[in-house]
């Protein structure tokens, strides 16, 4: 079963030089990205407010299976999608 996280949980990254996460710390446990599956942008403006994101799918050294999101106009991460 997929969790979707509609909030996200907040979570720190670490990113290589083209943003992409290298590490995230979740749950106090750090996990290392093994394969970006997908990475897609979102830049809308929606009713007056600008939503500019990045998400990446990827699975980690700890066998998980995550879509985390960047907010670009925040540079903050979180969780959004936690695969079975």
């Amino acid at each position: 079963m997929t969790r979707l996280l509609p909030e996200g949980q907040v979570i720190t990254v670490t990113s290589d030089g083209e943003d992409a996460p290298i590490t995230f710390k979740w749950k106090m446990r750090r996990h290392d990205t093994q394969t970006i599956i997908n990475h897609w942008r979102m830049d809308i403006l929606w009713e007056e407010s600008r939503i500019w994101r990045d998400y990446f799918t990827l699975l980690t050294n700890t066998g998980l299976k995550v879509t985390l999101v960047h907010d670009l106009l925040t540079d903050s991460w979180y969780l959004h999608e936690l695969f079975d």
